[in-house]
């Protein structure tokens, strides 16, 4: 090769002049992605694209795009660059792995992963809609069990910092988050009933190897599953912290023994001593009346002081134009 040939294809390759669009694909990958310039490598797959297009070559230009989306999602990381990279991969059955040029994968996987991570992140927005919560984390689930012996790929790139390496692990954490939500959803009406599908969550958080959601779930499922006897009412009532509860009270010694002579139920008393077990039903109407009485002796006591606080107002504004009048008149 001459000089001249030389000096042509080095500038070719630093300017990207005169490139064909398979060298510029190749050129995303050494001047972009191998650099992890992802925001480079997005604009030099589209200038590929762009050059298929007009060759023709409408499958290259579809990967070329699709590339292009998921380096616009490494980059920017947002809810939108996902979806844009989820629906570019619904046109092509091929795709490099992310970070690769050697490694190809079924788009079908990628994907899946994708449209996992939108659904998990739009499950964790939805805590405080159990609901909705409950058909995301499924909808997330159902796309890790596609991917159960894969490797994870955007997560190894984007790391959430639990579960990123296994989808198996990742789909029992939906599944368990899933049930957690059923559970939530049945205990007002059927405590035993959610107690067994927290119990379900607890397992499957047990098999994605996640222990604090483990040990949370069984917590909630031993108190869903106790039962307490009311002190006023005397009935007794399932879960702990939903039907009933412990409140401050002051526990004598005679009152345990007077309990355990009547042969009556000890747990109505914390164990740890200084509260007694009532159940919603009473506790709100205690409270509500209490609120009520607060509320009517307020209204009592404002129209006993308004008058005093609206007389002690002129008084103030009286000695206040008075000494306002002996300034000026010096």
């Amino acid at each position: 090769m001459s000089l001249f040939d030389n000096l042509k294809a080095a500038a070719k390759g630093a300017t990207g002049i005169g490139l064909s669009a398979d060298e510029r694909y190749a050129r995303a990958y050494e001047k972009g992605v191998f650099l992890e310039d992802y925001g480079a490598a997005s604009r030099m797959f589209r200038e590929a694209a762009k050059q298929y297009e007009e060759n023709g070559q409408a499958i290259r230009a579809r990967q070329a795009l699709a590339n292009a989306a998921l380096y616009d999602y490494l980059t920017a990381r947002t809810p939108e660059t996902l979806g844009a990279a989820s629906r570019s991969l619904e046109h092509i059955d091929e795709i490099e792995a992310p970070g690769s040029r050697d490694e190809v994968l079924q788009a079908a996987d990628l994907l899946a992963e994708l449209q996992g991570r939108q659904f998990e992140m739009l499950a964790f927005q939805a805590q405080e809609q159990p609901n909705r919560a409950l058909d995301l984390h499924r909808s997330a689930a159902g796309c890790f069990r596609k991917l159960i012996g894969k490797d994870l790929q955007t997560y190894r790139l984007i790391p959430t910092g639990f579960h990123d390496g296994s989808a198996q692990e990742r789909y029992f954490f939906h599944e368990g988050h899933a049930a957690y939500y059923s559970g939530l959803q049945l205990r007002y009406a059927d405590p035993e009933g959610a107690a067994g599908l927290i119990n379900t969550a607890a397992q499957h958080f047990r098999q994605a190897g996640n222990g604090d959601w483990q040990q949370r779930c069984t917590t909630l499922q031993a108190d869903l599953r106790a039962k307490r006897t009311c002190w006023f009412c005397h009935r007794e009532m399932q879960g702990v912290g939903l039907n009933v509860d412990f409140y401050p009270a002051r526990i004598t010694q005679y009152a345990r023994e007077l309990i355990a002579r009547l042969d009556q139920d000890k747990s109505s008393l914390h164990p740890e001593g200084g509260q007694a077990a009532i159940c919603i039903v009473c506790a709100t109407a205690i409270q509500s009346q209490a609120d009520a009485y607060a509320e009517q002796r307020v209204a009592e006591l404002r129209a006993e002081v308004e008058p005093q606080f609206a007389a002690l107002a002129r008084q103030i504004a009286s000695l206040s134009s008075r000494i306002d009048n002996l300034r000026f008149s010096q």
